[in-house]
């Protein structure tokens, strides 16, 4: 039954997410669209694999069929807005199991005031770092997991946020940030944790550079850099220095002499 109401109600999502809607009155804008997909995974596993012989110690479903939804959703009213990305999913493989999922992205309000100073509360999606592949400099989201299966570029868009606050200041050619993303016991295991970050624009030699601190179990900070080189080359570097990496815990397994 529980199953059954899963696989309706992300049905009737996925029809309003066919519908993009974009209303504007005044003061006040609304904008929703979506994307829907269907993926479907083709498992062959040797059996005779050394690891599992006969494919009987770790047997895996031969297929496997995820239908998920991302869905966009903006409200605007003057000077504040509600960002909101959610990705219902619902799973299925033979033998009628099905398992569904809803993820949020990102459901914060921001507040803007005199065109340079933005704040936000809520749960967002901060993504740092200039580079594909590793981004050293992403503290925020080095724990997230992330969907593989997807383009390279689109594997830190569509991945869970954290709760936080933040403060960013605009200025002609830089950027100062602070976010602060507290222990939430229950919903984010994480300590606190504290990012600042100084973004800046250097026009004369075509640079953007970014400075970072982070605070949290692993401290650090962090540099990226990106320039471009003609009209169509363009070249990025990143980096993160952190400190009590190797830091651990010994525990004690039994009291006796071993």
């Amino acid at each position: 039954m529980k199953t059954l109401l899963r696989a309706s109600a992300l049905f009737l999502l996925l029809l309003l997410s066919l519908l993009p809607i974009d209303a504007c009155a005044e003061g006040f804008a609304f904008d929703a669209s979506g994307r829907i997909t269907e993926q479907v995974i083709y498992l062959d596993l040797k059996k005779d694999y050394l690891l599992n012989p006969g494919a009987g110690s770790m047997p895996f479903p031969r297929w496997t069929n995820r239908l998920y939804l991302y869905e966009n959703v903006t409200v605007s009213y003057k000077n504040a807005r509600f960002v909101g990305r959610v990705r219902p999913t619902l799973q299925s493989t033979p033998g009628g199991y099905s398992e569904g999922d809803f993820l949020t992205d990102d459901a914060y309000v921001e507040m803007r005031f005199q065109d340079r100073y933005f704040a936000y509360t809520g749960k967002r999606n901060i993504r740092e770092g200039v580079a594909y592949g590793a981004n050293p400099v992403d503290f925020l989201g080095e724990k997230k997991k992330v969907d593989w299966t997807l383009r390279e570029e689109e594997r830190r868009v569509e991945r869970e946020g954290n709760y936080l606050a933040g403060l960013d200041l605009f200025f002609r050619n830089a950027t100062l940030t602070a976010i602060f993303a507290p222990h939430l016991s229950g919903n984010q295991q994480e300590e606190d944790r504290l990012l600042l970050k100084a973004a800046f624009l250097l026009e004369r030699i075509k640079n953007d550079a970014t400075l970072l601190y982070y605070y949290g179990d692993k401290p650090g900070a962090g540099l990226a850099v990106s320039t471009t080189a003609g009209h169509s080359l363009v070249l990025y570097t990143e980096s993160a220095l952190r400190w009590n990496e190797g830091r651990g815990k010994i525990r004690m397994i039994s009291a006796g002499t071993p």
